[in-house]
């Protein structure tokens, strides 16, 4: 399909959002965590593992070949 790395990017990026959107509530209103700013990163952070993964694997079909370029691609993508 011609258009598919559009298509599963903006399928994922969904996807991302929901994760975090859902993870948040589930930490904060129903896990009772302290503080909105913990359950916020926590959120954050696991969206972000896996929109970084998903996009690696299935949108771009990009494969590491060595940890150190691993860490260097998690690293830009993170910040």
């Amino acid at each position: 399909m011609k258009y598919w790395q559009v298509i599963a990017y903006m399928i994922f990026g969904g996807l991302t959002t929901l994760i975090n959107l859902l993870l948040f509530n589930y930490l904060y209103i129903w896990k009772h965590m302290t503080g909105y700013q913990v359950a916020t990163f926590m959120a954050w952070l696991v969206s972000v593992i896996f929109a970084y993964v998903t996009n690696k694997l299935y949108v771009f079909h990009a494969h590491s070949c060595t940890k150190k370029q691993m860490i260097g691609e998690i690293f830009s993508f993170l910040f």
